[in-house]
């Protein structure tokens, strides 16, 4: 959590419970308890003890920590975005240390073709194969039917 959030996270639990302790110590162990959790997860959390509890949370009850697959993918973008601002041109995946899952499922997602919407006159074409189609498959029926 950014500086910010921490202190919007403590006032929030100050405001909500006259009994929560503000002395500085205590603010402090708060602020560095805080300082590796997941902001928006956390606040949620913290929402949630409000909506339910008479007495304030200890940093445990709502503190959210990022699960390792968010760490790497933010040191990920953090590694990308230096080498863009050092190269000013577009990097493809192979320019960082991916863990090999995530290179796979990027590859593959890039590798899916997108649909097209058709043009009005495919469109037009596709319903009139298909109306012959029906009527091929009509006719042949009705000629199995007769024999």
């Amino acid at each position: 959590m950014t500086p910010n959030e921490i202190q919007t996270v403590i006032k929030t639990v100050a405001t909500a419970y006259r009994n929560f302790d503000t002395n500085e110590t205590h603010l402090k162990l708060w602020a560095d308890m805080l300082r590796n959790g997941d902001y928006e997860k956390t606040r949620i959390a913290l929402e949630k003890h409000i909506a339910a509890n008479r007495f304030p949370p200890s940093v445990a009850e709502i503190l959210v920590k990022p699960n390792n697959s968010f760490l790497q993918t933010e040191k990920i973008l953090q590694e990308r975005n230096k080498k863009i601002e050092s190269n000013n041109n577009r990097l493809g995946i192979d320019d960082f240390s991916v863990p090999e899952t995530i290179r796979t499922a990027i590859l593959e997602r890039n590798n899916k073709k997108t649909y097209q919407c058709l043009t009005s006159e495919e469109e037009a074409a596709r319903k009139a194969l298909i109306a012959s189609q029906r009527e091929k498959i009509m006719r042949e029926s009705m000629n199995h039917d007769k024999s």
